[in-house]
């Protein structure tokens, strides 16, 4: 008869359906063959069921993970739509409003150079164009003096490292 430290021994004299197999380091020796088959089985049989267990509660973990990943890409999906929507809205108003405004100092203009509409249209261009032109200018060497200063600036900390 196996003897598990473990294991409780029954008082009435009856064997247990299912003895403990875990724990004991020493084999499963039965001289009842009987019992060794009788407790194998039903051993392999609820090892299987409890795996079969294992993979349902798997495949619902998997499920509920992937829905949780369609729904955060929804709520992406969602907002990059309406960021778009949003900066069309803005970009749409800034055009709209820079066209009023253009319209309305080209028609001033063509008002006071004596009702010639195309004088006004022709020095708003001007002005408009002249304007753009100034100010990529002013940006670009503003943009050229500042990397200047910051190259300076690394070989001059770079020179006193080495001092």
């Amino acid at each position: 008869m196996r003897v598990d430290q473990d294991s409780p021994k029954p008082t009435n004299g009856h064997t247990p359906k299912r003895p403990f197999t875990g724990g004991g380091s020493a084999p499963n020796n039965t001289d009842d063959g009987e019992q060794g088959e009788r407790t194998i089985p039903d051993e392999l049989k609820l090892l299987i069921k409890q795996l079969r267990e294992l993979g349902v509660y798997f495949s619902y973990f998997v499920t509920a993970k992937t829905d949780s990943v369609k729904l955060s890409l929804s709520y992406v999906v969602l907002w990059v739509v309406l960021a778009a929507l949003g900066f069309v809205a803005v970009g749409g108003l800034i055009v709209i409003a820079s066209w009023l405004m253009l319209s309305g100092l080209a028609e001033g203009l063509g008002g006071l150079l004596g009702n010639r509409a195309w004088a006004g249209s022709f020095i708003t261009g001007i002005l408009l164009l002249a304007g753009l032109g100034l100010g990529i200018c002013c940006t670009v060497a503003i943009r050229n003096r500042i990397a200047r200063e910051r190259t300076a600036q690394k070989y001059e900390r770079l020179t006193s490292q080495k001092e």
